[in-house]
This record gives structure tokens, C-alpha cells and sequence, in this order.
């Protein structure tokens, strides 16, 4: 039976390994990729839901779990759907790697614009798109997941908080996402290049 005391050792764990198979063969494991995709996103999506609505109690880990459950078995169902949802939780992300979390209707409008143009981009150019999403998605779950099990750096919980208030993430946690977001992105382009050449 997993306590309490042990449950950020688990999460990090799943988290680290999710975000390390994201990173490097975020790809080629095309529907694995979207549905574990699917559950990080969905979790996140309904933990803010959630949070908007009562933030007290059960309610956000409920709406959490649904949005993790529902996102994860539709996005490798429907690919065009999955497409949209991966290119806008990237470029989500981006535009709160730069701008720090929506603090203001503006912030929360220019961070959701970003996500949608890139959800319509990322329709269209499905493989840039993988190997640019899942290496972000990687970087993020591996440094989360990290965090999680050493107490170095962010945990998921932290990380789910601070999109709720204004201020920006560590400059640690900023720095580690960015370099693994570009180590993942240089190899799995690479593993594209060795096997176009083969």
C-alpha cells in the first residue's frame, strides 16, 4: 500500500521515466506518445479547471483525474484532435516559459492565442510538431519528476500552483527544462536523420 510518505517518490518516478521515453522517442512511439501526452495534459487542464472553480477539498484531484482519463484515451483515437491539443499544451508552455503564468486577462489571452496558433500549425506539420512537443513535454515531466522524488528543484504540485498566481518559475527549473527540451530535441532529430540516411 503507497502512504503519503512515498507517494512523491511513485509520482516522481512515473513522471521521470514518462518524460525521459518523451524525450528521446516521443515520435516514433506515436500513440503511446499521445496518450501519455493526453494524461499530462489532461491532468493539468483539470487540476486549473478544478482549481477555478473550488479550489478546496477533492474537487481539482477529481477534475484532474477525469481530464487526465478523457484526454489520454481520446488523443491517440483521434489523431487531428490529439494534434491540436499537443501543439496547443507546447506552445501553452512556451509563451509560460517566457511571460511567466497568466497573471491578467491579457497574459491569460496572449498564452492562450499562442496555444491555439500553435495547435493549428502543429495540425499541419504533424512530425515537426511531435518532436518539438513531446521533447518540451519530456523536459518538463523529467524535471517535475525529478523534483518530486529528490526535493530538488520543483515539485508537480508547486509547478500546478504557480500557474495560479503571478511571479515567474525558479530560474533552476527554467534553465533544466530548456537544456533537456534541446538535448531531446537534437536526438530524436538526429534518430530521424540516421534513418533517413539508412
Amino acid at each position: 500500500m503507497v502512504t503519503l510518505d512515498t507517494t512523491p517518490l511513485v509520482t516522481g518516478t512515473i513522471l521521470l521515466l514518462t518524460g525521459l521515453l518523451l524525450l528521446g522517442w516521443g515520435y516514433k512511439l506515436f500513440r503511446l506518445t499521445m496518450a501519455v501526452a493526453g494524461l499530462l495534459i489532461g491532468a493539468s487542464l483539470g487540476w486549473q479547471i478544478g482549481m477555478q472553480l473550488s479550489p478546496q477539498g477533492w474537487f481539482p484531484i477529481a477534475t484532474s483525474v477525469v481530464g487526465a482519463v478523457v484526454l489520454a484515451a481520446l488523443m491517440p483515437l483521434v489523431r487531428k484532435l490529439g494534434l491540436f491539443v499537443l501543439g496547443f499544451a507546447a506552445a501553452w508552455g512556451v509563451a509560460m516559459l517566457v511571460l511567466g503564468p497568466p497573471s491578467d486577462a491579457v497574459s491569460l489571452a496572449t498564452a492562450a492565442g499562442a496555444g491555439l496558433v500553435g495547435g493549428v500549425v502543429g495540425m499541419f506539420v504533424e512530425k515537426l510538431l511531435l518532436v518539438v512537443a513531446t521533447s518540451y513535454l519530456g523536459a518538463m515531466a523529467a524535471v517535475l519528476g525529478f523534483g518530486s522524488m529528490t526535493g530538488w528543484g520543483m515539485e508537480p504540485g508547486q509547478f500546478l500552483a504557480a500557474s495560479q498566481q503571478p511571479g515567474t518559475y525558479p530560474v533552476a527549473v527554467l534553465a533544466s527544462v530548456l537544456a533537456l527540451w534541446f538535448g531531446g530535441l537534437l536526438f530524436q532529430l538526429q534518430g530521424r536523420k540516421r534513418k533517413k540516411d539508412d
